[in-house]
């Protein structure tokens, strides 16, 4: 805030103004004993005047850098209800240097200081009102009611004085910076707060909050994800509304939840519906992972989208198998979901195209979804050659063909061709 100067312009060096203002301050207040605030109770009228004159004089100066001269000139303004006609924002200025208390006082509506205060608020910036808050503690409910953009700061948050659960507790639930005040939580470092904001907040600031971040900085703020993670119906509504499909989010996600664990009463799988909204990253081990848990999820009974689950991991994780790349932890995710074989244990691959292609049959899933379950050609012709070994096979296969016919796409009339070779 700039100090306004109403009357007459004074140098902050003016040496012989101050020693005048404490000498009368002090005269005034050795013959009535301190008290300025009216005339007609035995105060020498010219006492009185020099004291408004003095007080006026006082708040022209652009820093008042003496505690006296300062409760002085207080007194004299507070005794008049337009404050002597001093700019009150420069009263509130003065006020939120020496007097911040007052800030945290009830203030009667006729407290001519209440003017003062409201003007400081408005015109202060967000880190003058900081430090007024890690001054003084009980003036945050005053300065977040007039000021709720300081919430928004990461050094508010940083103020170790806050009763952080008292204040979260009183913020209001439905608010558009509520995601903004999380991540300034998150930047100041507040984990602490993470279960207090989402159970006031609700899920959706938080990953709103989270989807600013990339892996590294998610990754940084577990905490957060955890306290996202513990709301598996939440997390199924954000997915389906496109709220949460922040991929390098989805990537930490996975660390944290269980594949069955968030469900699917209706429509399609939210994790199909998150994973599609995003592109690919080059994050080849992340990449491998999400497709080793979509797997997992697919082969599970939670999922009424297996087969695009299927879609959108059978290829990428075949690839990292064939290339000795999958980690372990991915394999991990794998290997309780892919049939054991006493001759071919050691080959992953062949113990993959064996789960999909029985999971597709055993569990009649759509022909459509076989038909186009990867791009690589060589891949799907493995499959439909598992598939034609048994009778039920050759069945299914021939709903898939059937399928592929009527559809548009000219490979998928390619791909029912080579159904024919194996299926009469």
């Amino acid at each position: 805030m700039r100090l306004e100067n109403p009357f007459c312009q004074i140098q902050a060096n003016n040496a012989n103004l101050v020693h005048g203002c404490l000498l009368l301050c002090c005269d005034v207040r050795k013959h009535h004993n301190g008290t300025f605030d009216a005339v007609g109770r035995g105060h020498p009228l010219h006492h009185f005047s020099a004291a408004i004159n003095t007080a006026r004089a006082i708040f022209t100066l652009p820093h008042i850098t003496d505690r006296r001269l300062f409760d002085f000139a207080l007194e004299q303004v507070r005794s008049d209800k337009n404050l002597l006609g001093v700019d009150t924002t420069v009263v509130g200025e003065a006020l939120l240097r020496w007097r911040p208390d007052v800030l945290a006082a009830e203030l009667d509506q006729a407290d001519p200081l209440l003017s003062a205060v409201n003007a400081a608020l408005a015109e202060a910036t967000a880190d003058e009102l900081t430090g007024v808050v890690a001054n003084v503690p009980g003036t945050v409910a005053v300065i977040v009611a007039a000021r709720p953009d300081i919430l928004e700061l990461p050094s508010f948050w940083q103020v170790g004085t806050i009763d952080a659960p008292r204040l979260i507790s009183s913020l209001p639930v439905e608010s558009e910076r509520a995601s903004r005040v999380v991540r300034a939580m998150m930047h100041a470092g507040r984990d602490d707060c993470a279960w207090l904001a989402v159970e006031r907040f609700g899920t959706g600031s938080l990953v709103t909050a989270l989807s600013s971040l990339d892996v590294n900085g998610i990754r940084s703020r577990a905490e957060w994800v955890r306290a996202v993670a513990r709301r598996t119906d939440d997390v199924a509504s954000l997915m389906a509304s496109g709220t949460l499909s922040h991929r390098p989010l989805l990537f930490v996600l996975i660390d944290m939840i269980d594949p069955d664990a968030v469900p699917n009463s209706v429509g399609t799988d939210p994790w199909v519906t998150a994973v599609e909204r995003t592109r690919t990253s080059d994050d080849v081990a992340s990449e491998d992972f999400l497709a080793a848990f979509l797997f997992n999820r697919a082969r599970g009974l939670r999922s009424r989208s297996a087969g695009r689950l299927f879609f959108l991991s059978v290829q990428r994780i075949h690839k990292a198998m064939a290339e000795a790349r999958l980690s372990d932890a991915a394999w991990q995710l794998v290997s309780p979901k892919i049939p054991s074989s006493i001759w071919r244990d050691w080959d992953r691959c062949d113990r993959l195209r064996h789960a999909v292609v029985d999971n597709f049959i055993d569990r009649d899933l759509p022909p459509i979804e076989f038909g186009t379950v990867v791009d690589d050609g060589k891949l799907w012709w493995e499959l439909v050659k598992l598939a034609a070994d048994s009778s039920r096979g050759r069945r299914y296969l021939d709903k898939v063909r059937k399928a592929l016919r009527d559809g548009r796409e000219p490979w998928w009339a390619e791909r029912a061709k080579l159904i024919d070779r194996k299926v009469k």
